[in-house]
């Protein structure tokens, strides 16, 4: 598994990821084994980082590329609507294996995804919910670890960045599936438009 982070703390926001595959749950690969194994891609003015499937990342790419119209991924809304008509590609195109629990209300896209660009810091989770966090959220093996972490270092530094560093620090230090060396990526924010 992985662990990847999203931090956004006054006019900037930092999205952050270890570098750890893990192969069937056993096996180890390091960041010196695989030329590319960057958890993070940027598209246009957004980063995004998936846990899961290594294969999410490939997929993900493939399906933007082939895009006529640029993805719009600046609110909550536009990301939900862009993961709810891709998830029929997902299926049709990439065959997805839908199926998870029975009792689950939708079918999932098995995609757990975080989106850090000038409009936010976004959870996208396989049911394709989307949220937009005001300060952090983590996702992975090591989210718990990730979670505490963020909690305690938010307020003890000032940028997103080092907030970033401190919390992925402590995910791969006790997370069995997450480990150094790690990648970090900032934007600006924009301004939030005040409603009437």
């Amino acid at each position: 598994m992985s662990t990847i982070i999203v931090v956004r703390k006054g006019s900037q926001a930092c999205i952050a990821s270890d570098s750890m595959t893990t192969w069937g749950g056993h096996i180890r690969e390091r960041k010196a084994y695989e030329f590319n194994n960057d958890k993070i891609f940027q598209y246009h003015d957004s980063y995004i980082g998936m846990v899961g499937f290594a294969g999410h990342q490939m997929v993900l790419k493939s399906y933007l590329s082939g895009l006529k119209e640029r993805a719009d991924l600046s609110s909550s809304e536009a990301i939900f609507e862009f993961w709810r008509k891709m998830h029929k590609e997902l299926k049709d195109q990439y065959f997805v294996n839908p199926r998870d629990d029975k009792d689950d209300p939708y079918e999932s896209s098995r995609i757990l995804a975080l989106i850090c660009n000038p409009h936010g810091t976004f959870y996208v989770t396989d049911m394709r919910s989307v949220a937009n966090f005001s300060k952090f959220w983590a996702i992975g093996s090591g989210q718990d670890y990730a979670l505490g972490a963020l909690y305690a270092n938010y307020n003890r530094y000032k940028s997103p960045l080092d907030i970033a560093k401190a919390s992925i620090a402590a995910a791969c230090e006790f997370d069995l599936h997450s480990d150094t060396p790690c990648v970090f990526y900032t934007v600006k924010l924009e301004r939030q438009k005040k409603s009437a």
